[in-house]
Formats: structure tokens, sequence, C-alpha cells
């Protein structure tokens, strides 16, 4: 009975160290989310423009990355915008999250899209309710901007 116990065990062990993700961020815009849904601990290191997160390793900035740095980091999932290509995560074996909401009404699918990819339901969904509850309030003109105007102001000498 003993040496299953400890069979049960190991396996359940392996199963829960599989399942712990090794995120790396280079999407500036994704890293309060990562944060919020309370994912952090998994976080292995990040662009150079990151402040979220202070004590993880910089992999260079996130439009120049350095490959060599984020693949010793190993990470399983690399939540990045469109410079990050397919054939880098490839090379360094893990998962391109594309993290690129186009406007700000994207936002709140974007958050609840990563929140499931990080069995974080519940979370994103909390934070995309707090995040509706501020949009409503941000009244977006209907119409675009036709013009712009630029104010140059140059102090008098006394």
């Amino acid at each position: 009975f003993t040496g299953c116990l400890c069979a049960l065990t190991a396996a359940i062990l392996c199963q829960e160290s599989e399942a712990a993700e090794r995120i790396l961020i280079r999407a500036p815009a994704a890293a309060d989310i990562v944060e919020k849904l309370g994912a952090g601990d998994e976080v292995v290191g990040v662009s150079a423009s990151i402040d979220e997160f202070q004590n993880i390793p910089k992999v260079g900035t996130h439009i120049n990355p350095s490959i060599e740095v984020i693949a010793s980091m190993k990470p399983t999932i690399v939540i990045c915008t469109s410079r990050f290509t397919n054939e880098q995560a490839r090379r360094i074996n893990a998962e391109r999250y594309l993290y690129n909401p186009e406007n700000i009404n994207d936002i709140p699918a974007e958050i609840l899209r990563l929140g499931k990819r990080l069995k974080r339901d519940k979370e994103s969904a909390a934070i995309v309710e707090e995040i509706s509850k501020k949009l409503e309030k941000i009244k977006i003109p209907e119409k675009k901007a036709t013009a712009l105007f630029d104010h140059f102001y140059q102090k008098k000498k006394a």
C-alpha cells in the first residue's frame, strides 16, 4: 500500500509541475494583466521596458530581444506583440501567444482570452468587469478628428 501511495503522490506532483507555466512577457501591455491575473510567480523574464516585475530578469527590449537569453530561461509561453515570430518561438520550444489589442474595445476580450490560456478564467472575468465599468464612463468620439493643432510656445526673454 505504501508503494502505491508514493507512486500516486509522485504522479500528482509531476502533474502539478507540468501544469506550471514559465511565462516570458514581451508585450508591455500584457504585464499588468498577467500580474492582476495572479500569474506573477510564473513569470521568468520580461522586456526591459516592463516595470511590473522588478526582480525578474530582463531579456532586452520588446523590439530587439536577446533570443539567446530568452532561450536560456526555458519559457513555455512567450506573451508578445507581432515582433516575435512563430519561427523564433519554435527555435526556443515555446508557445507564441499574441497579445495585441487593436483598440480600447478589444482589451476586455483580450484579457478574457489571456485568462483562459493561463487557466485564470475567474480572475480575468473580475478584471474585465472592473475595466468595463471604467470604459462605460469614457466617452469616445463617434467622429474621428480631421485636424491636429500643434502649439509651440517660446518663453519671451525678459
